[in-house]
């Protein structure tokens, strides 16, 4: 049986990659691969997933301030000019559970400062050879993200893998940080709270917490909210990607976004899909996503 928990992760420095649930997955499957935790191989982990079993369901981490207004409210009353397209987790929860924007939030304040900050930092290029800035682009600018409340994140836990264990695997991403530029200093992340998640009562529909894989069932009325994502497979060998003129035309999958609304009740949406990227041939896609009910009145909506 699936348990729902909320992950709430304090960010201790900016961060440069995306929190994308299949990014995610992918990092933890590094946790499974190096023993961490006894008793599964990724050999398992994997099986399970091909076989439907997945003991684990991420939602994307979101920042806690600003997560993505289900489409399903943007579509009527107005269209998104009118409304704001992030709510803190608190506005979003209630948004979804009433079908009302939350006192307020409607229309949102144009001087309002950006929920997810973004800083930028310049770094300069050492020639090691000489000791001094090299000559070519000496000089380079980065932009990361620095939410100040932190990342959330969704996540449906089988008691075969359990919440102790799915909590060591997050603690191990802490330890080794998140992402590009860890090693000088991004990415630097603390696990504040790992709480059990009371997900509402079934409504009729749903919006997705993550990015996922469109599945054939998906009514085709739904609100769909798409989005292309790089997929790059990794060399289990050397743990690091491989690059090479295969790839450029097969580097994008198109998911569906956070925010995706559907009519239905289903607790989770997506697939796993294989990359087709040889000569990996077992390179999985990981297109699952938590969902949460949408409270959505159609005799007022329409």
């Amino acid at each position: 049986m699936m348990q729902p928990y909320l992950v709430h992760l304090k960010c201790l420095s900016p961060y440069l990659t995306p929190w994308r649930n299949c990014t995610v997955w992918g990092r933890l499957c590094w946790v499974i691969a190096s023993g961490t935790l006894p008793g599964w191989t990724i050999a398992d982990w994997i099986e399970r997933h091909r076989a439907g079993l997945a003991p684990l369901v991420l939602g994307d981490g979101l920042p806690f301030d600003a997560l993505p207004v289900p489409a399903i409210f943007l579509a009527k009353a107005g269209g998104p000019q009118k409304k704001p397209k992030t709510l803190p987790w608190p506005q979003w929860q209630a948004l979804c559970q009433t079908g009302a924007w939350p006192a307020g939030t409607c229309p949102p304040d144009p001087k309002e400062k950006p929920k997810v900050p973004e800083v930028q930092r310049q770094h300069v290029r050492i020639d090691r050879a000489t000791g001094t800035v090299t000559a070519k682009d000496g000089l380079r600018t980065e932009q990361g993200f620095w939410p100040s409340g932190g990342i959330v994140m969704a996540a449906w836990v089988d008691d075969a893998l359990g919440v102790e264990n799915f909590r060591k695997m997050l603690q191990t991403l802490c330890t080794e940080g998140w992402g590009y530029g860890r090693n000088y200093g991004y990415g630097q992340i603390e696990l504040a709270s790992l709480e059990p998640l009371n997900r509402p009562a079934a409504t009729g529909y749903v919006a997705t917490l993550g990015h996922c894989h469109p599945t054939d069932d998906l009514p085709q009325d739904g609100f769909w909210r798409w989005t292309g994502v790089p997929i790059l497979a990794h060399d289990p060998n050397t743990r690091r990607a491989v690059v090479s003129e295969r790839f450029t035309t097969a580097r994008f999958t198109t998911m569906l976004a956070p925010g995706a609304a559907f009519k239905t009740d289903q607790a989770q949406l997506g697939r796993i899909i294989p990359a087709q990227l040889p000569p990996i041939d077992d390179y999985l896609h990981n297109g699952l996503a938590p969902t949460w009910p949408v409270h959505y009145p159609e005799e007022t909506h329409g």
